[in-house]
């Protein structure tokens, strides 16, 4: 891969996006990415809505067309009912009316005021969902897009316990399992530092790429 979207890479420059200090390229077939967006409080209304042109920047790119490729958005904060999951957010192919659904999914996206950000749980999901994904006999490299400020905290005004520092690391590592990298793209006050660890973690270099994962600042 090559640089991605300031959160995934998938090496070469045949599609890109360019936002202020990143891009997105998306040169290889066969790509599964779930896009994780993060409402939580601690972003501004104005950093939502960065994300929101984020992702139909994205899915509306005319060279992702006609290559396999598949995307899923789930917006996610904290509690039982993060990360939010609508049928048609899905992973879905982006052709034949795809992108459609997804540039829809990205306007549902909406601060959540009380909402706190755990990522342990969104990882997991992740996981989960492609664990569970039916797949022909075509090899897939799988790939999380986290649009986040990077500040997990499951609590408001406490920084995570070790219980909680815990589940995170187990989280991590379950994705290290599973082959699943983690591209991030920070907005608001992003701590960058932290997401590049969540990708250090996370992730093991694809074969295929010309640059191992990593985190970017949206602006």
């Amino acid at each position: 891969f090559a640089q991605l979207f300031a959160a995934l890479a998938i090496s070469s420059p045949v599609a890109a996006v360019h936002l202020p200090n990143a891009s997105i390229q998306i040169t290889y077939d066969n790509v599964d990415v779930i896009v994780l967006v993060d409402e939580s409080g601690s972003l501004k209304e104005n950093d939502v809505a960065a994300e929101r042109e984020a992702i139909i920047e994205m899915v509306s790119l005319p060279t992702i067309l006609g290559r396999g490729i598949r995307i899923g958005v789930y917006p996610f904060s904290s509690g039982s009912d993060s990360p939010r999951v609508s049928n048609d957010c899905s992973l879905r192919p982006i052709d034949d009316g795809g992108d459609e659904y997804l540039r829809d999914c990205a306007k549902s996206i909406k601060r959540q005021q009380n909402g706190n950000t755990d990522f342990a749980s969104a990882f997991r999901f992740v996981a989960d969902k492609f664990a569970n994904q039916e797949d022909d006999d075509i090899e897939r490299s799988r790939t999380i897009i986290l649009m986040t400020d990077g500040k997990y905290q499951l609590v408001t005004d406490r920084k995570p316990n070790s219980e909680e520092e815990q589940a995170l690391l187990d989280a991590l590592e379950v994705l290290r399992e599973s082959k699943i990298a983690i591209w991030s793209l920070g907005f608001g006050k992003a701590d960058l530092q932290a997401l590049q660890s969540y990708s250090d973690s996370a992730s093991e270099r694809d074969k295929r790429c010309d640059a191992a994962p990593s985190a970017y600042e949206a602006d």
